[in-house]
């Protein structure tokens, strides 16, 4: 029947196998003292004691011997079959089966004697564990395995090499450290120890401090790397005792997240002031064609009416206050060309604008540059100097216009050209009710005593013309 033998088939796989050891194990031995190191001359005669634990919740029995092994290519080694050449065939266990019971550990003692003649270096051997045959119908032998390592003293070739480099950088985007986790593997190709140091971008990597003979040691730093990425290169150095030294190179691809954060900086910078620009050209915009309109209101302004007085005080000081408040924006913007024009209406207001027509004079170009030299100077040679806006003026431009004040005619306040009052649609009547209402006859000049009236001698002289003679 098949079925009982599938049952005793399972129950053999459920039975663990023994796990071995050195009685002498020490973290710092090659493996993490896993493996079974010891040093003998030739003729020389060394016991060590394996400990075989019995995990399993059944006494085990186990059959003890010393096996010589084949290494491959990629370190990995095999236990041989045939007759014992080498390790296997110095040495003995001094107890070959042991009875171990469950959860429980045994001693056992073997013993090594390498023959006069043995050459020098690491012989390499192997501690084979063997359980009994377990199941009914297929028998099931499980079997442990653990390196032991026989140096025996002399002189001999040290040689090992760099096998391989390994790089392994931090996934995701929040997991980036600025390292990058670099593992060296070293070989040892002869047939003696060696005790290398290695070193990836300078930075020491941590590993065993033997490398024993046809072993594979993993070493591992953690280096920096550019915050930038990118492409990568990693020297790699080993030294060792006698001279050696390996050198090797490796070149990766480190995604950069660094960069990309830069250029995603970068990029909000530039939005973020694109941004900025565009609105301050939109406000600078806005108080340009403020200014233009009050320019357009000042220079457009009425003038006073054909039979009326002169403009109202208050009048010409609205006018004066809309100056000067277009004159602030004006300067706020910068607009050279609008200060210039501002100042020289504000000194037709008859306004006292030295100062405003100086400032505009410290930054004006040509074509507004020589109205205002020849403006300010009408305002004399004395005012000039005295206003603080004089010393801001370059020495060719201060020079020009206290040689025009010299010269120029001294200020009076400008006649305001009088415009002929328009002609309305409306009725006569509504015309004289307007007229009554916004101008005011001028009152009747009183006669000078002694004196004719002018009207009245220009009067007779037209009707002593008019008369023929006789």
């Amino acid at each position: 029947m098949l079925l009982p033998a599938r049952g005793a088939m399972g129950q053999a796989d459920e039975v663990p196998s023994a796990s071995v050891k050195p009685e002498d194990a020490d973290g710092n031995d090659p493996n993490g003292g896993q493996w079974f190191v010891m040093t003998l001359a030739p003729g020389q005669t060394g016991r060590a004691a394996a400990l075989i634990s019995n995990p399993a919740k059944v006494p085990q029995k186990f059959t003890l011997s010393l096996r010589d092994v084949t290494f491959k290519k990629d370190g990995t080694y095999s236990v041989n079959e045939g007759p014992p050449k080498d390790v296997a065939a110095w040495g003995r266990f001094l107890q070959p089966e042991v009875r171990v019971e469950s959860g429980q550990t045994v001693r056992a003692e073997f013993e090594i004697t390498p023959p006069p003649g043995a050459e020098p270096g690491d012989h390499v051997g192997a501690i084979l564990v063997t359980s009994e045959p377990e199941g009914t119908t297929v028998a099931i032998i499980k079997q442990v395995a653990v390196r032991l390592y026989v140096t025996v003293p002399g002189d001999t070739t040290r040689a090992f090499e760099i096998d391989r480099i390994e790089s392994i950088q931090e996934p995701g985007f929040f997991m980036f450290k600025g390292t990058l986790s670099v593992t060296v593997t070293l070989k040892n190709t002869g047939r003696v120890r060696v005790h290398p140091k290695t070193t990836v971008r300078g930075t020491p990597a941590k590993g065993p401090d033997t490398l024993l003979s046809r072993a594979f040691e993993k070493y591992l730093a953690e280096v920096k790397i550019p915050w930038y990425g990118m492409w990568v290169r990693l020297p790699v150095q080993a030294t060792a005792e006698g001279g050696l030294i390996r050198k090797a190179s490796k070149t990766v691809f480190v995604f950069p997240w660094g960069l990309v954060l830069a250029l995603l900086g970068l990029a909000a910078s530039v939005f973020g002031m694109r941004y900025w620009l565009s609105k301050r050209a939109s406000r600078m915009g806005d108080l340009r064609a403020d200014i233009r309109r009050l320019e357009s209101l000042v220079t457009q302004r009425p003038s006073a009416a054909t039979d009326g007085p002169p403009a109202e005080e208050d009048a010409e000081a609205e006018e004066v206050a809309a100056i000067l408040a277009a004159w602030k924006r004006a300067r706020r913007t910068g607009s050279t060309a609008s200060m210039a024009r501002l100042a020289l209406a504000l000194h037709e207001t008859t306004a006292d604008a030295l100062s405003h027509l100086l400032e505009a004079l410290t930054e004006a170009v040509d074509p507004h540059k020589q109205s205002l030299v020849e403006t300010s100077a009408t305002y004399g040679k004395v005012a000039i100097l005295a206003d603080s806006h004089a010393s801001k003026l370059d020495a060719d431009t201060l020079a020009q216009l206290i040689k025009t004040a010299e010269v120029s005619t001294p200020r009076t306040k400008p006649a305001k050209p009088k415009k002929p009052k328009p002609k309305s649609p409306r009725s006569t009547t509504a015309k004289t009710k307007t007229s009554r209402r916004t101008f005011a006859s001028p009152p009747p000049a009183k006669k000078a005593a002694g004196k004719p009236r002018a009207g009245t001698a220009k009067s007779k002289a037209k009707k002593s013309a008019k008369k023929p003679r006789r």
